[in-house]
């Protein structure tokens, strides 16, 4: 029993430090995010929090980390169930600077414009 319960909870414990990776790699890749956002928790994840506009959170999608990009919502809570109309984006992960600016257009965020 200790055994089982060890490896689970060693195994929840990689799963976050996945998740930080992921977002400290997307924002080396993409530096201009970090004067635009803060870090926000998300649950028992990390996230970048662009105020009252959208979230940019890792999500385990079958054995992988990606990027989620969601609309803000004032109570996310009451609309859990509601998960893919906030969706904006699946994963951003892999999206270049200039393709990020334009799906971050799509929740009014402009990255040309200096910090809020």
């Amino acid at each position: 029993m200790r055994e089982a319960d060890l490896k689970r909870k060693l195994r929840a414990l990689q799963h976050r430090i996945e998740m930080a990776q992921t977002l400290i790699r997307f924002l080396k890749k993409h530096p201009a995010l970090a004067d635009r956002s803060v870090l926000y928790q998300a649950g028992e994840t990390p996230a970048l929090y662009f105020f009252e506009k959208a979230f940019i959170r890792p999500v385990w999608t079958k054995s992988a980390v990606t990027l989620r990009l969601e609309r803000y919502v004032p109570d996310s809570w009451a609309q859990l169930k509601d998960v893919q109309k906030r969706v904006v984006r699946a994963d951003v992960s892999g999206l270049r600077p200039g393709e990020l600016a334009k799906v971050l257009e799509k929740v009014n965020i402009d990255l040309k414009k200096t910090k809020q």
